[in-house]
C-alpha cells in the first residue's frame, strides 16, 4: 500500500474533489490516481490542482492525516 497524500472530501456521479495534506504538494497532472474503499477501487486522473483560501465558502477540509484508515 502506498502513502497517502490526501484524502477526498466531495464526491458526485461524476467526479469527485481530494484535498491534499501538504500545502503545494500534488500529484502532478496527468497521474493516475486510486482510491479505494473495501473491496471497490476507484481509478483516476490528475486533471486540476488548486491552491485556494481554506475560508471560500468554508469547504469541507481533510481532516485525516494522522488516522490509519477514513
Amino acid at each position: 500500500m502506498s502513502d497517502k497524500i490526501g484524502e477526498v472530501i466531495e464526491s458526485s456521479t461524476g467526479g469527485f474533489t481530494a484535498q491534499c495534506y501538504k500545502l503545494h504538494e500534488p500529484p502532478p497532472f496527468g497521474s493516475l490516481v486510486n482510491i479505494a474503499d473495501g473491496d471497490v477501487t476507484v481509478y483516476a486522473v490528475v486533471a486540476n490542482a488548486v491552491t485556494s483560501s481554506l475560508d471560500a465558502g468554508r469547504r469541507p477540509v481533510a481532516r485525516g492525516m494522522g488516522e490509519e484508515s477514513e
